[in-house]
């Protein structure tokens, strides 16, 4: 099975969305040389609104978002829709988005259990809105870090040098074993970015 697996997790409004997309067109060569890659978002919150889809099985639906791109949404069992994505769309890469309640290390337990791949887990932070999420849920916080290999600490512009700086210091002291990188994905995350970061990941 030649298929690699990243599983995305953050907080609501922390921009992971941007940042998923970001991801989708760099690993499609929309930022860079690589074309004709296959790649699978899987996401289990789904919305009718403007849903131009095609039913595959019960349990999970896709609509393309660009060439080379398919989102999947199910409602179903996680493992099974996973199974059935690998099987029917034979994906170069597979894009797992938890939503933002969701314990990122629960899925990759999910996605071991069903593929026996060993996803990598990419987290994003907001760095404006840490230490208020950390004083009001630090349990759940922690749970988003936990078996983090890269946190993405996001709006680094709204929060500046200062901030940031103890945020990174506070986000390595619960997970000292992750690759922290500083972003503003709003502004868009190109081909260099993602290479430092994914290269050693790349089949």
């Amino acid at each position: 099975m030649n298929v690699q697996i990243i599983v995305l997790g953050g907080f609501l409004g922390s921009g992971k969305t941007t940042v998923l997309l970001e991801l989708a067109k760099y690993l499609t060569g929309k930022q860079g040389q690589v074309q004709n890659t296959r790649v699978v978002i899987i996401e289990n919150e789904i919305s009718e609104a403007g849903m131009d889809s095609r039913l595959f099985e019960k349990d999970y639906r896709v609509k393309n978002l660009f060439s080379g791109c398919a989102c999947c949404t199910y409602s179903g069992e996680f493992e099974a829709a996973l199974q059935a994505v690998i099987r029917d769309y034979e994906p170069e890469w597979i894009i797992v988005e938890a939503t933002g309640l969701a314990y990122p290390d629960a899925i990759k337990a999910s996605v071991q259990k069903s593929t026996g791949i060993i996803p990598c887990m990419l987290t994003v932070a907001d760095a404006k809105r840490w230490f208020r999420a950390l004083a009001g849920m630090e349990q759940f916080v922690e749970g988003q870090l936990r078996e983090a290999d890269i946190i993405l600490v996001n709006k680094v512009d709204l929060a500046g040098e200062a901030e940031t700086a103890k945020v990174i210091d506070s986000i390595s002291a619960k997970q000292s074993a992750a690759q922290i990188v500083k972003t503003t994905a709003s502004a868009g995350l190109d081909e260099s970015f993602w290479n430092d970061i994914l290269k050693p990941r790349r089949p």
